[in-house]
């Protein structure tokens, strides 16, 4: 029988293990460790990458209840790419269109 090795398994072409080591994300983790989410009331925006969009519903249906305004927009990539320059003009378009619409303006 073969042996299962997390830390060899990827998740959006980085390893797991490469995660759990990440300093970044540890910390990241700890801060979380005692925040308990509250309900918001106005208007948020979700930027959602399409690289875990198989996953979107467990990741965030929670939100959901919490944030009654809550606005969704799917951005091609994944978590770490959507910054990339391909990316990057879809992905300010869509922040920029969420202000407006917030503030009421058109410029």
């Amino acid at each position: 029988m073969r042996k299962l090795h997390v830390q060899d398994l990827s998740l959006n072409g980085r390893r797991l293990g490469a995660m759990f080591s990440d300093p970044g994300l540890v910390l990241q983790v700890q801060a979380l460790r005692g925040h308990r989410c509250q309900a918001f009331s106005g208007p948020v925006l979700l930027l959602q990458s399409a690289g875990l969009a198989k996953w979107h519903k467990l990741l965030f249906q929670a939100w959901r209840r919490l944030l009654p305004e809550l606005r969704n927009c799917q951005v091609a990539g994944t978590h770490g790419s959507i910054f990339d320059s391909s990316h990057v003009d879809t992905l300010a378009g869509e922040m920029l269109s969420f202000m407006r619409a917030k503030t009421g303006t058109q410029a």
